[in-house]
């Protein structure tokens, strides 16, 4: 074979290559997957206008502290249609689904099929955006990611009867994103954000990668029982973590005065933040008081009680009347 023949099977060769797309991935980790996410230009957003991608140190509390405490509400029992979780984990921030989060984000598209695998484990997504019409200036202002978290965790309130086999996974149309938010052996967790403007609608989009993947089928979302941990977390009631987690654990900077400022009801005392969660709910939900229902259980049970001892005293009292009487 020629030299010039040889060269000529080796340009088909590469060129072949260069038809699957990653001709232009700089990176190697990411080379080898078809269609990966990383291998796209930074910030491409096509047919769209990109306004703002920039997250801080903050914003990153601020994202991993409000998941923790909705898994939290959901492991400790503290709602009215799930029992408490066994095993779930608390999540801690990943710097490399953190990267691929954001240049997800950066395509401005929620129903592109890109790939998003990484070599350590299987990776599954959650997205929420929010569209204003008409695109205005009060959009690029922080807090950006306050009502999408809450958005988020409304939808999945929302969609979550639909997840009614907690111990065998099935995929539902609209429940996917509660059964990842909440799968218990998910520990690893980065997100991504971008504004954008789509037909002269500003779009936020927030984009969240999880690992281990969950929604796997027949395999359960968590274990229904008391939190029963190895080593429970400090900071989240009901999860679990390890000693490791529990030392280099960095609480939300409350005290400085920009987090307070774009996250200030995160550091409300108490359920604040859950209940501030679910008034943002598309229907009307009354948050549950377990010290009210508390009270008017023991208010019920002694009513109950003494209206049946007074029921017996009186038949006594009739009895003996009675009795006096015919003597």
């Amino acid at each position: 074979m020629s030299f010039f023949t040889r060269l000529l099977l080796l340009s088909l060769v590469l060129g072949r290559g260069w038809a699957d797309g990653n001709e232009t991935c700089h990176d190697e980790r990411y080379a080898k997957y078809s269609n990966h996410v990383m291998c796209l230009e930074p910030k491409s957003c096509p047919e769209k206008e990109l306004k703002v991608t920039e997250t801080d140190r903050q914003d990153q509390q601020a994202v991993l502290h409000a998941l923790n405490t909705f898994r939290s509400v959901i492991a400790s029992g503290r709602t009215a249609v799930y029992h408490p979780a066994a095993n779930m984990r608390q999540l801690t921030w990943d710097d490399e689904l953190a990267a691929v989060a954001q240049r997800l984000a950066e395509q401005c598209s929620q129903t592109a099929n890109f790939n998003i695998s990484i070599d350590r484990f299987p990776v599954g997504q959650v997205i929420v955006s929010e569209e204003k019409y008409p695109m205005s200036w009060e959009m690029e202002s922080p807090p950006h990611l306050m009502n999408l978290t809450r958005l988020l965790f409304s939808h999945a309130f929302d969609y979550s009867y639909l997840i009614k086999d907690i111990p065998h996974w099935r995929s539902t149309p609209t429940g996917d994103d509660f059964s990842q938010l909440i799968w218990a052996e998910s520990h690893l967790v980065g997100c991504g954000f971008s504004l954008f403007v789509d037909d002269g609608s500003g779009v936020h989009m927030l984009v969240c990668l999880f690992g281990p993947k969950g929604n796997v089928v027949n395999a359960s979302v968590y274990v229904e029982g008391e939190p029963h941990c190895g080593v429970s977390s400090k900071n989240y009631k009901g999860l679990c973590t390890k000693k490791a987690v529990n030392r280099a654990f960095e609480p939300i900077p409350c005290k400085d005065a920009n987090f307070s400022a774009k996250y200030g009801v995160m550091c409300e005392p108490g359920d604040h933040y859950p209940q501030w969660v679910a008034s943002g709910l598309l229907y009307e939900r009354m948050p549950c008081d377990e010290r009210f229902w508390r009270k008017m259980y023991y208010f019920t049970l002694t009513a109950v009680l003494t209206t049946l001892l007074a029921s017996v005293l009186g038949s006594l009292f009739y009895y003996y009347q009675k009795k006096l009487f015919i003597i």
